[in-house]
This record gives structure tokens, C-alpha cells and sequence, in this order.
């Protein structure tokens, strides 16, 4: 084998083991870089939602506050167990509409807010979308979630409901998550005497609408559970509905789990290595189709090179040849000022 060989080998195997070398270092940290930067987008986006249902939990909180405030719509409300029609009298009227309407001014998020008495003869309400008609007539405890809490030892409690019964279905119903909070007779107040409830109905998307832009750069999935362990909330819509326990999801997944104050709501979110992979591996595959084409470039390049000095080093020992058998009018053409030129000038020189 020739010394010309033995170089190009060398050198394209050094080459190549040098790529492959790097190559695995930079997968490996690309890798590595692409996976803390989604698991710090998908905490970003969960502490989003959580945010999203902290503020809106809050806002319930201190609106059955209000509520309960003296000479406010708990009172009215509670007037109407003994005088059922105190209830539409002007001033009781005004002051209910009104309060429905600033509450629903004071949030562009919130699409309803209804009100109504615990034995369900009376209902209230006001919506921020134009044209949405809500059934005053329907019966808000015939609910199956009101029913439940109605007997429940909580306050405030959210629920998600696909297709609210007390919208016209005509009208395209859609799904609502819904903060529901207790009115109590404060005329008795340790008896604690449910007089009426208030309801406050959001979109899903207004959730979806706080961590958008995140989401579209990260692969998480996303999940808001009540105190009955019940998936209120999931940007997997068939997760929406079904009964949260422990291995629902991958524990090694999980990346956060974090209950909001004391409404008994959950935020979890979980990002999956394979689900990762599935997105990083597309330009995985594009920086080895970029190493293994740099690899062939250069092999190509080594070996025309190769090819070049092989063919200036043979010229050289045929003109020598040529010279021992006495041929001193040999000469070599001086194409270039490198190395390979000096030695062909310095033997037309000696020639």
C-alpha cells in the first residue's frame, strides 16, 4: 500500500471516528437540552392553568363573601323561606340583575352567572355572550352535580359539564367548567341553612387560552382534578370526565402535582421521554443526515486530493526514471508554488 493510501486512510478514519465522537456528544446534549427545556415549558404552562383556577376559585370565595355581606342577595334570597314573594319585589329584582351584571363585567372570562334558590323555584342570571339564552324555568337542582352537593360539607366546589342542560341545545351547547358556591340563611348562621346557589360557568378554551403559546412549543399533558377526584379539566378531551387515582398517569412522568389552596382542586402535569423523543427525533435525524454528508464530503475531497499528489508523486519517479537511463532533457511542468512545485522546479533544475 502506498504512503498516499496510507494518509488518506488514516486521515478519512480519524475524520470519521472524530465526527461520530462529536456527533454522539452533541445528540446526546441536544437530547438532554430538548428535554429540561420542555419540562420547564410544561411546569410554565401547569402553573398557568393553576394560576387560571386559584383566581377564579378566589374570586368565588369572595364573592359568596359579598354575598353574605349585610343587606345583600343572601339576604334576599333567605327572606324567601318565609315570604316566597319578597323575591320580586322591585328593589330585590334590581339589586339581583345588577349584581349578575357586574360580576359578569368584572371578568371577560366568565360566560354565565346564575343564581338560584335551593328549592329551585327561583333563577336568575346573565351571560357576557350576546344572544346566549339560558332556561330560567329549568330546575338547577335536578342536577346530578347540585344533588351531590347539596349534601357535601364544602362551600365551594367545580364541576365540568359537557352539555348543560339549561342551555338550547339549538343554540350549539358547549362544555362549561363551573364554580358553584353555597348561600346560607344568615339568619341562622351555625345552622348553616343552604338557601341558594351561585354559579359561575368558563369556557375550557379560557383555559386553554393562558398556556397556548406554550403548548404549541412543549408535548405535556395537562390535568385539573376536583375534591371528588374527578378529571374536571384536560387538554386530553378524553381524560375530561373520568376518575383520577394513583397511576392514572406514569409516576415517573409527573412533574408536578399541586393542590390550589383549599378548594380541594389538583393541577398534575406530565411529560412522557418517549412522547420527547418523538418530537426531538425528527432533527435528530437531521443533524446525522448532516454529520454522515459532511463525513462524505470530506472523504470525497480527501480521496480527489489523494488521487492528485498520487499522480505528481508517479510523474516525479517516471521523469527520475527516465534521467537514470540518460535522458537529461526530462522535464516536470511547475503548476504550483507548493511543496509538489519546489520539487518539480529544484529537479528541472538538477536535470
Amino acid at each position: 500500500m502506498s504512503i498516499f493510501s496510507k494518509i488518506s486512510i488514516s486521515t478519512i478514519t480519524l475524520i470519521i471516528i472524530s465526527s461520530l465522537i462529536s456527533s454522539s456528544f452533541l445528540l446526546v446534549h441536544f437530547s438532554q437540552t430538548m428535554k429540561s427545556k420542555d419540562r420547564l415549558l410544561v411546569r410554565e404552562a401547569a402553573e398557568r392553568i393553576e394560576n387560571f383556577m386559584q383566581d377564579k376559585y378566589n374570586m368565588l370565595y369572595n364573592q359568596r363573601i359579598l354575598l353574605h355581606s349585610t343587606d345583600h342577595i343572601a339576604n334576599v334570597i333567605s327572606s324567601t323561606r318565609d315570604q316566597p314573594s319578597n323575591i320580586y319585589l322591585q328593589r330585590n329584582l334590581e339589586k339581583i340583575t345588577d349584581y349578575l351584571t357586574a360580576l359578569c363585567y368584572s371578568d371577560h372570562a366568565i360566560l354565565d352567572t346564575i343564581l338560584f334558590t335551593a328549592d329551585g323555584s327561583n333563577a336568575f342570571s346573565y351571560s357576557n355572550s350576546n344572544g346566549r339564552n339560558i332556561y330560567l324555568t329549568y330546575d338547577y337542582c335536578s342536577l346530578p352535580y347540585i344533588k351531590t352537593f347539596q349534601e357535601a360539607p364544602e362551600t365551594i366546589t367545580t364541576v365540568y359539564d359537557t352539555s348543560p342542560p339549561y342551555l338550547p341545545s339549538s343554540k350549539g351547547s358547549s362544555s362549561v367548567l363551573t364554580f358553584i358556591g353555597k348561600l346560607y340563611d344568615m339568619n341562622y348562621p351555625t345552622k348553616k341553612i343552604i338557601t341558594g346557589y351561585l354559579m359561575i360557568n368558563f369556557s375550557p378554551a379560557s383555559i386553554d387560552e393562558t398556556y397556548n403559546e406554550i403548548d404549541a412549543a412543549s408535548d405535556g399533558e395537562y390535568l385539573v382534578v376536583n375534591g371528588d377526584s374527578e378529571i374536571i379539566y384536560s387538554n386530553t378531551a378524553s381524560y375530561v370526565g373520568r376518575s383520577y387515582k394513583k397511576g392514572f398517569l406514569p409516576e415517573e412522568d409527573i412533574i408536578l402535582n399541586k393542590s390550589i389552596s383549599l378548594s380541594g382542586l389538583k393541577v398534575i402535569s406530565a411529560v412522557s421521554d418517549e412522547e420527547l423523543m418523538k418530537n426531538i427525533r425528527g432533527v435528530l435525524q437531521r443533524i446525522i443526515v448532516v454529520t454522515c454528508a459532511s463525513i462524505l464530503a470530506v472523504t470525497v475531497i480527501v480521496a480527489v486530493l489523494h488521487k492528485y499528489y498520487k499522480k505528481r508523486f508517479f510523474q516525479l519517479a517516471s521523469a527520475m526514471h527516465l534521467i537514470s537511463q540518460g535522458d537529461f532533457d526530462t522535464r516536470l511542468p511547475v503548476n504550483s508554488d507548493d511543496e509538489s512545485g519546489y520539487l518539480s522546479q529544484a529537479f528541472n533544475t538538477m536535470c
